[in-house]
């Protein structure tokens, strides 16, 4: 529980710092969300719910369906 307490923080907290982040962390978001279409369109992941595109800026967050 706690961990997706702090996967919603930093998610949510990265993209509205996004202007600000390395270039890589911004490369890393692109490619989830290029990867897992299906949910940057819905603006939530079609599995666990997380609003999109802040899952995509949370580091350590993985996707439901690679468990």
């Amino acid at each position: 529980m706690l961990t997706k307490v702090v996967n919603f923080i930093q998610g949510h907290l990265n993209h509205a710092l996004s202007s600000t982040l390395p270039s890589y962390i911004k490369e890393q978001v692109a490619l989830r969300a290029y990867l897992c279409q299906q949910c940057a369109l819905a603006t939530k992941c079609a599995h666990c719910g997380c609003k999109t595109p802040e899952m995509f800026y949370s580091p350590l967050k993985k996707d439901a369906q690679s468990r």
